[in-house]
């Protein structure tokens, strides 16, 4: 997950550039990949709040570079969950007919079970 706050369209794409071909292990999937762009402002009249994709801090709170950390990590966190629901959904859709085998014949081939994804370690790990 990448946060940028205050920058255009060309320094993120310069940044992200460097940031891949520096620190990253492996590629992901161009399905788990997800853009949200958010806005953001200053007031002194609106209390911090985050809705429709605008994020809003008071004037102090935005210098202030804990508060973006903050809110960077909230919103990263919000992706991985994201990102393992979609997961645990697809692994619903695809073991959906090992419990019917079972209510039907009372075993689970070892063939169904290969096809399935249940055998992959999951890490839910920071």
């Amino acid at each position: 997950m990448v946060a940028f706050w205050g920058l255009d369209k060309a320094q993120e794409a310069h940044l992200l550039a460097s940031i891949t071909t520096t620190c990253a292990i492996g590629s992901l999937d161009p399905s788990d990949v997800e853009v949200d762009e958010f806005t953001f402002n200053y007031s002194t009249l609106e209390r911090p709040h985050i809705a429709n994709d605008t994020v809003t801090l008071h004037r102090r709170a935005g210098r202030d570079h804990k508060v973006k950390l903050a809110i960077s990590y909230a919103l990263s966190q919000s992706t991985k969950l994201s990102m393992h629901e979609r997961r645990v959904q697809d692994m619903v859709l695809e073991t959906k007919d090992l419990p019917e085998g079972l209510a039907e014949t009372g075993k689970v081939s070892a063939s169904a079970l290969c096809r399935t994804s249940l055998g992959v370690e999951f890490s839910l790990g920071p």
